[in-house]
């Protein structure tokens, strides 16, 4: 019933194959100006040698992930990361989420004013996503 009710929408489009030939070619000249090429994209492999190079036990400060979930998902999981990172190549744009870190402050030691910023430095919890990214991009 669906599909009847909305077969004319589906076929209210013309369809020529030359158009879509130059659409296709159009789309192939802009990845190739903006530098995206086959040599240029990411292995299940890689991403699998970037979560092994991860350290145990660390939490990025944004989403709640911890290293450990990636150190010990299947292998399964690395397929989906790799697809994930081709598509950000190709699109050119990451999500918020990939780029974005929390700063926490933390004390340079016992004894000292907690009220007097001085007596802080920050480190920055960043997405594991960028850090797996940035192993593979980085090595």
């Amino acid at each position: 019933m669906f599909a009847s009710n909305y077969q004319h929408l589906y076929t209210s489009v013309p369809y020529n194959v030359n158009d879509m030939i130059r659409v296709r070619s159009s789309i192939d000249d802009s990845l190739s100006y903006s530098g995206f090429s086959v040599q240029s994209t990411i292995s299940c492999s890689e991403v699998l040698v970037a979560i092994n190079k991860l350290k145990a036990a660390k939490n990025d400060g944004n989403v709640g992930l911890s290293s450990d979930f990636f150190k010990h998902g299947c292998d399964d999981l690395a397929v989906y990361i790799c697809l994930l990172f081709n598509a950000l190549l190709i699109h050119g744009t990451p999500p918020n989420e990939l780029v974005t870190s929390t700063v926490i402050p933390i004390s340079k030691g016992k004894g000292l004013n907690p009220t007097d910023f001085a007596n802080y430095r920050g480190i920055a919890l960043s997405s594991m996503y960028g850090k797996i990214f940035d192993l593979i991009v980085l090595h």
